[in-house]
């Protein structure tokens, strides 16, 4: 009469061999049970009353040549506000903001009210550290 020694690790390989086989067998039978319909009338046609009928649709272009559209304006472009120092004729320094689209914009401007620019810079609007807390 003869002992045998199983050792635990066998053991152990040989129990985690017997699930991982097991639950492969379960996955394929689950797959089977669920996906099995799904091959099977892949085949068969779909009935037309199910199927997507396309919607006629008709753009009209006229609308296009209309007097409403042709009296729309454009907008206008986004105003930035710009920091200034101005001479006046009498040789007085002035400063203050103005709106303008462009830095030449507002340049054009302030030549046209009759002053002379020494200084324009735009405002920077928002933080500049956003993430820092108030």
């Amino acid at each position: 009469m003869a002992i045998v020694f199983i050792s635990p690790k066998k053991r152990q390989r040989m129990f985690f061999g017997i699930m991982m086989v097991s639950l492969f067998f379960i996955f394929i039978a689950i797959s089977l049970v669920m996906f099995l319909p799904e091959l099977i009338n892949k085949n068969k046609n779909i009935p037309p009353d199910m199927s997507f009928d396309q919607p006629d649709v008709v753009i009209n272009f006229k609308i296009l040549d209309s007097e409403k559209v042709k009296a729309l304006e454009p907008f206008t472009r986004l105003e930035t506000e710009f920091d200034y120092i101005v001479q006046d004729q009498d040789d007085q320094q002035m400063s203050g903001t103005i709106l303008a689209a462009t830095n030449e914009d507002a340049q054009k401007l302030l030549e046209k009210s009759g002053y002379r620019v020494l200084m324009l810079k735009e405002v920077n609007l928002g933080r500049s550290e956003p993430f820092v807390s108030y």
